[in-house]
């Protein structure tokens, strides 16, 4: 480059005017791109957001079935407690040790408790956050 004495820009050689031309004409070039490549980046947003939206709606599925089955088996293991103390009060069914009894009805118990606990805190994150 060669400054001239009454400007303060300098003076640019022909080869160096060649490229800035070069570089004018193609940044021209990428700013008439730009809708088309902000169009490609909100249909990119687009499809990755209903991904996202598919994704959750398979979830909320997952959640709702596994929810159903568990509520199921909680009423299955209710309803075998209360045949059972119902048998033994009718005498249809008869135990030597009554501690049996006690023993899976309290197993059962706990078996409700647990799965109740497995809902509130897998389904409900939302609700009941982990620390």
């Amino acid at each position: 480059m060669r400054w001239s004495a009454l400007n303060t820009m300098p003076e640019l050689e022909p080869e160096a005017k060649d490229i800035i031309a070069k570089i004018g004409s193609r940044a021209a070039d990428v700013g008439n791109d730009l809708p088309h490549w902000y169009s490609l980046l909100q249909e990119k947003s687009k499809k990755e957001k209903s991904i996202e939206d598919e994704e959750n709606k398979g979830i909320l599925r997952m959640r709702n079935s596994w929810s159903t089955t568990i509520l199921l088996l909680i009423v299955t293991i209710v309803l075998f407690d209360i045949i059972l103390v119902w048998f033994i009060g009718l005498r249809i069914w008869t135990f030597t040790d009554t501690s049996i009894v006690i023993a899976i009805i309290t197993d059962n118990f706990l078996k409700i408790a647990g799965l109740g606990y497995l809902i509130t805190t897998e389904l409900f994150k939302k609700i009941f956050p982990r620390k």
